[in-house]
């Protein structure tokens, strides 16, 4: 590739392409190169450094997460939105499971391309809270919590198989406890007085 053909938008469609398919860890600016046929100083001329890259990436990451969340719950209403958001959370870790972990991995937090991209990552619960009309700072807090440890928790222990000798289906298990969410999120809310 000639330094013509070289932009930061490949350089970054690149690195999402192999950290999606390998994970941040095994991902560097010289196995980046060679995959674009350049040498490492080329990348320099359109990214300020590999954190910047993986902001980057992360925000691309981000984008890509809240359009599985937007596909599915557009127009519907409040339960049914949560019920679909919580299915393509499912789908998106199933897809995506190392840019998935990109946004679990702290060090990147001091970057604020980054935490701009983990706040729109965590842009479909502030979204969800608002339907219910969850307005105190320390519940919507407490329901973040409850949202992320249900989606996240059930998520982890089904990628390590933890689920697979049960004579249930797991997921029913999952959309019940998104159940129990949502009944958490109306009594909280303006909708459940």
């Amino acid at each position: 590739m000639s330094k013509r053909t070289l932009s930061r938008e490949k350089i970054v469609a690149e690195a999402f392409r192999m950290m999606d398919e390998n994970g941040a860890d095994s991902f560097s600016l010289r196995s980046l190169a060679a995959h674009l046929g350049v040498r490492v100083s080329a990348l320099y001329n359109h990214i300020e450094n590999e954190n910047d890259l993986l902001a980057c990436v992360a925000q691309c990451a981000a984008d890509e997460y809240n359009a599985y969340i937007e596909t599915e719950i557009c127009g519907l209403p409040p339960d049914a939105a949560a019920e679909k958001a919580g299915d393509a959370f499912l789908r998106f870790w199933s897809d995506h499971k190392y840019l998935y972990d990109l946004f679990l991995d702290r060090r990147w937090m001091e970057n604020p391309v980054f935490s701009k991209a983990l706040e729109r990552f965590t842009q479909p619960i502030a979204f969800l809270l608002e339907q219910y009309g969850v307005e105190d700072p320390v519940e919507k807090e407490n329901l973040y919590v409850v949202l992320r440890v249900v989606t996240h928790g059930f998520a982890s222990l089904e990628s390590l198989g933890t689920f697979d000798s049960l004579s249930i289906d797991a997921k029913e298990s999952y959309h019940r406890l998104i159940k129990s969410a949502i009944g958490m999120m109306k009594a909280s809310g303006r909708k459940g007085r």
